[in-house]
């Protein structure tokens, strides 16, 4: 995956910024002060903030469809494999918000197919 800078006058912003996009990227509820309040503004909290959004988004989307499919599965084999692999896909996920996070605080965005397109235009 690409990473671009954003334009450096955006990225100056007060330390508590930073740790609200920050912990929205590792925590999901903290984006929500970003989106709905004047925050949103700067291009690159808002860009920070709808990329965090959306992959949090798609990350309960895809738990679900486990769940789901673990759930209409579990009336034919033994499927406890599923419960382990969703661990799995958490602590995976949750160390790619951190690596994100840390590509924030650098200046830096991550080009994740669909997401970014989707955040660069709400930014």
């Amino acid at each position: 995956m690409k990473r671009i800078y954003f334009d450096p006058q955006q990225q100056k912003l007060p330390f508590s910024q930073k740790i609200l996009v920050v912990f929205s990227y590792i925590f999901f509820l903290p984006v929500f002060k970003i989106i709905f309040t004047d925050l949103r503004k700067n291009k690159f909290l808002a860009f920070h903030a709808s990329q965090s959004f959306f992959s949090w988004i798609f990350f309960f989307s895809l738990v679900v469809l486990i769940k789901f499919i673990a759930y209409y599965l579990s009336f034919y084999v033994k499927i406890s494999f599923l419960e382990e692999l969703l661990n799995i896909i958490f602590l995976a996920f949750e160390l790619f918000m951190l690596w994100c996070s840390i590509l924030f605080l650098a200046g830096k965005m991550l080009l994740i197919p669909f997401i970014t397109s989707i955040s660069k235009r709400l930014a």
